[in-house]
């Protein structure tokens, strides 16, 4: 695990950063809850990128310039036409990533400096490695769900064809790498306890919350 980052040593008061990642349809917004219903504090990168989007000015103007005016027309925010742009192919998400990553870095480091009194804290995000997040965090839980289970889960929930959740899962690292790369993985499969598999990863970190 990437314990003991002295980035967040408050006081010498230490600060475990939780990553929680995986693939679109894994489910990691319901293991997010599930530490936040323990009263540990959550950056939701994907919901803190769509508001610094429209309320970053520096990073709207950026994203205007690189989409166009109708990103914004009559300064409403045109999520289908960056949905568009973003998957049409990979050099769109290269350039965009290039403009939203760092700033949402820059946030989610003031955020932890907001929870400095907090011994725990989770960040979730889809693209923790892809985004250079590792770096940010102390160790990464990946979440894993079956493949058919995770094409169901997307096109239920975004109400798409079974080709268009297969081809966003394409943009995506590959889940067998993104395991390899985990501290924990956590496994989302409707036959494992998500709660008993989170608080056994709790239990260890408070009986070994420097190892």
């Amino acid at each position: 695990m990437r314990f003991n980052n002295p980035q967040y040593m408050k006081s010498n008061k230490k600060v475990h950063i939780v990553g929680i990642t995986g693939g679109i349809g894994c489910g990691k917004s319901v293991v997010s809850q599930l530490f936040f219903h323990r009263g540990i504090a959550v950056y939701d990168c994907d919901n803190r990128a769509k508001e610094l989007m429209v309320k970053h000015l520096s990073l709207r103007k950026a994203l205007i310039h690189l989409v166009g005016e109708e990103l914004f027309k009559d300064g409403v925010f045109n999520k289908p036409l960056l949905t568009n742009f973003l998957f049409s192919n990979i050099e769109n998400k290269a350039k965009l990533d290039a403009l939203v990553h760092p700033v949402v870095k820059a946030d989610f480091r003031q955020w932890v400096a907001d929870h400095s009194v907090s011994t725990l804290l989770v960040i979730e995000s889809a693209l923790l490695f892809e985004a250079g997040f590792t770096d940010e965090v102390d160790s990464v839980l990946v979440v894993s769900s079956p493949l058919e289970l995770r094409l169901k889960r997307i096109m239920n929930r975004d109400h798409m064809s079974l080709d268009l959740a297969k081809r966003k899962m394409q943009f995506q690292m590959d889940e067998e790498k993104k395991i390899q790369l985990a501290d924990l993985v956590i496994h989302n499969d409707e036959r494992h306890s998500l709660i008993e598999q989170i608080n056994l990863f709790v239990l260890r970190l408070e009986q070994n919350p420097l190892c």
